[in-house]
């Protein structure tokens, strides 16, 4: 029930690539550790349903009770998400760059978990980060750079932490950088904001 990769060289980590729905789904009570790794994500949209971006996974897709932790990985995603966890499942990010992303860089939904600190999400093509459902997600000293619709997104009855952060360079201008929804009947929509800038996004 679990599996470590780690990387020895630095300055050329070795890459795992593949154009599956995601390179690494773990799931159970899985363990996965992945150090010093280049995740490159290629799967594309089914040619019958090329709108449900669902068919293409992510580079790293958690479900169940597994867990998940990255430290100092880079991880591209052609079509899909960066780290995607649903259920219970749980994530830990540690001196990480993800991007280009084609979906987001984070995604949580269910009661999931993730912790990111002194990570990189750039240039995701969606949100950088977003929660849902009633999962947590917490940043500290992060960057959140040039993602196209949001930088941050909360919403239903998740809850999000931003500290130390800087989130930039958003493209949307209907969108708000950071965004917390909570508009429909019990929905209860935490965001917390310490020491974090917001600024020079088109929204």
């Amino acid at each position: 029930g679990r599996l470590v990769i780690v990387g020895s060289d630095a300055e050329n980590p070795p890459c795992i690539s593949g154009s599956c729905h995601s390179l690494f789904q773990v799931q159970g009570r899985a363990t996965l550790e992945l150090r010093g790794v280049h995740l490159r994500h290629d799967a594309s949209p089914c040619p019958d349903t090329p709108t449900d971006l669902r068919s293409v996974g992510a580079a790293v897709f958690v479900l169940n009770r597994a867990s998940v932790t990255l430290v100092r990985c880079t991880i591209l995603s052609k079509h899909g998400m960066g780290l995607w966890a649903v259920q219970r499942g749980q994530l830990e990010a540690r001196h990480c760059a993800l991007g280009p992303i084609g979906r987001s860089g984070v995604a949580l939904f269910g009661k999931a978990r993730a912790r990111l600190s002194d990570c990189q999400l750039l240039k995701c093509q969606v949100h950088g980060a977003c929660a849902r459902g009633d999962s947590l997600l917490e940043l500290c000293r992060c960057k959140i750079d040039g993602c196209i619709r949001r930088g941050a997104y909360v919403y239903q009855r998740a809850t999000m932490l931003l500290v130390y952060c800087v989130v930039v360079g958003t493209f949307d201008p209907t969108r708000a950088a950071v965004e917390a929804a909570g508009c429909r009947e019990d929905d209860a929509v935490t965001v917390h904001l310490e020491h974090t800038s917001v600024r020079d996004n088109c929204g």
